[in-house]
């Protein structure tokens, strides 16, 4: 799926970082399968579900634990925002 509105645009580039991989995105060697829970912030309710189809497709099963809040601003006019927390294997 390519992303269709600016939410989901944004969500691609904040999941990789623009144009790059997790891995390149110097995450330390962690990988998405590490994330063990998300905090999404919304400027608006109305993009939850294009953060959810972006959320199913970059994310692998079992999906991290999740929360979503909708905010009356973000920084520099952005539409999206997530806070994760990652787990090392063996951890």
């Amino acid at each position: 799926m390519s992303p269709q509105n600016p939410t989901q645009e944004q969500e691609h580039d904040e999941t990789t970082g623009p144009g790059q991989s997790p891995e390149q995105a110097g995450l330390g060697g962690l990988e998405l399968r590490h994330l063990v829970k998300i905090t999404v912030y919304l400027a608006s309710m109305d993009d939850r579900n294009a953060m959810d189809a972006i959320y199913q497709e970059v994310l692998a099963e079992p999906l991290p634990a999740r929360t979503c809040v909708a905010v009356a601003e973000l920084p520099y006019r952005a539409r999206v925002e997530f806070d994760a927390i990652a787990v090392r294997d063996g951890a």
